[in-house]
């Protein structure tokens, strides 16, 4: 039992320092799109985004949100298609 318990310990010292967790920004994005439909019957869509947050103060300084909002343009891009989709 003792053993056990000594073994235990060590593994809750060690475990703490390996694991490494990093917590998602606590944010939310103001977000408006302006469309132009063209005589062609195609649509030119532009989203735009602006972070806040929770007090509402720009994060557009935040050179890292701003980065992790470009990685999701992709996400936002099938969003945006979803938008003109008859069977979403």
């Amino acid at each position: 039992m003792k053993n056990l318990l000594m073994f235990l310990m060590l593994i809750l010292l060690i475990f703490p320092s390996i694991v490494q967790v990093r917590a998602q920004p606590r944010f939310w994005t103001a977000l408006n799109f302006e469309l132009e439909f063209r005589g062609d019957g195609t649509v030119l869509v532009e989203a735009k985004q602006h972070p806040f947050d929770y007090e509402g103060r720009s994060l557009m300084d935040n050179a890292t949100l701003v980065n992790l909002m470009k990685e999701d343009e992709s996400d936002m891009i099938q969003y945006i298609l979803l938008m003109f989709s008859k069977r979403p």
